[in-house]
């Protein structure tokens, strides 16, 4: 199914959190349940809830979550959203290609939260 910018415009803070199955820590938005469940990306909620094991990653209480892709292949980065202690620039926390069985293209910039 595809999902609209305005399909997850709709999500701003949430309504309810949901607890990840596999990382009982990470908690997530109403928003990212819609996405997980609209795309069919529950593999996508747990690949970035796995990460929050990473220490450099799961220590960052603000998280930007980005997945582009082209021609089947994926690049998932995660940053920290630019702060000001660092310049205003954006520091990144994760990259990694992902071979994906779509050319689908997904953005969401969400709440993540560790319980």
């Amino acid at each position: 199914m595809t999902i609209t910018h305005a399909d997850l415009a709709q999500f701003t803070g949430t309504s309810q959190w949901f607890r990840h199955a596999l990382v009982r820590t990470v908690l997530y938005t109403d928003g990212i349940q819609f996405l997980a469940e609209r795309a069919n990306a529950y593999w996508l909620l747990d690949k970035i809830a796995t990460l929050q094991l990473d220490p450099k990653i799961g220590a960052e209480p603000f998280q930007v979550w980005k997945l582009e892709v082209a021609d089947n292949i994926g690049a998932l980065t995660c940053n920290d959203g630019g702060k000001p202690e660092h310049g205003g620039a954006a520091r990144l926390l994760h990259f990694e290609e992902i071979t994906t069985p779509t050319s689908r293209s997904t953005r969401s910039r969400s709440g993540w939260k560790t319980a």
